[in-house]
């Protein structure tokens, strides 16, 4: 009779531990179906892509924006592209509507040919140019539910084709003068 109401109560106390196990689960799987019938939280991201005239780094007064670069936006988390857009005549750009609650993002910008970037991180962030020299991206950010970041900028540079420094070409010039002259004094 006792080992019955020893099990009696074994099978007892079970049944209430198996029961509280599936309350707990159904409780969570609600809540998390009632956070993913909210509304989501959305926010922009944008701001210019500009001709940087005197090398600096930095938007000048005056210096014009240039239309037409390409812009991708992707999640920092997965790194899939999110969004592409391209800058308007005065290179503006925005990405609006963007899933926000704190999602991480980077930037990249594609320089059209004959363009390079300037240099990066030189001054107020308001200001400077974020995208990275050689590959155009920025750092991760956050945005925040509902928050407008229009901070993140890129200075182009105009690519010009230059004539080559002193070595290049004075070191061909010193040894054709110089073979010149040995050859010169073999004669004599």
């Amino acid at each position: 009779m006792i080992k019955n109401s020893v099990n009696s109560v074994t099978y007892q106390v079970r049944s209430i531990g198996i029961v509280l196990i599936v309350i707990t689960l159904l409780i969570a799987s609600s809540s998390q179906a009632l956070a993913n019938s909210r509304p989501c939280e959305v926010g922009k991201i944008g701001d210019r892509v500009w001709e940087d005239i005197n090398f600096n780094g930095v938007q000048d007064e005056g210096e014009p924006g240039v239309g037409g670069v390409t812009v991708n936006l992707y999640d920092c988390c997965t790194m899939i592209l999110v969004a592409t857009t391209t800058t308007d005549e005065n290179g503006s750009y925005c990405f609006e509507d963007i899933p926000a609650n704190y999602q991480s993002y980077y930037i990249e910008f594609v320089h059209p040919t004959g363009w390079k970037f300037t240099s990066a991180d030189t001054g107020n962030y308001d200001v400077d140019s974020d995208a990275d020299t050689v590959t155009g991206l920025t750092v991760c950010t956050n945005l925040a539910n509902g928050e407008e970041d229009y901070t993140w900028d890129a200075g182009l540079v105009r690519v010009t084709n230059e004539i080559p420094e002193f070595p290049t070409i004075a070191l061909p010039m010193a040894a054709i003068i110089g073979l010149a002259f040995i050859f010169r004094r073999r004669n004599e």
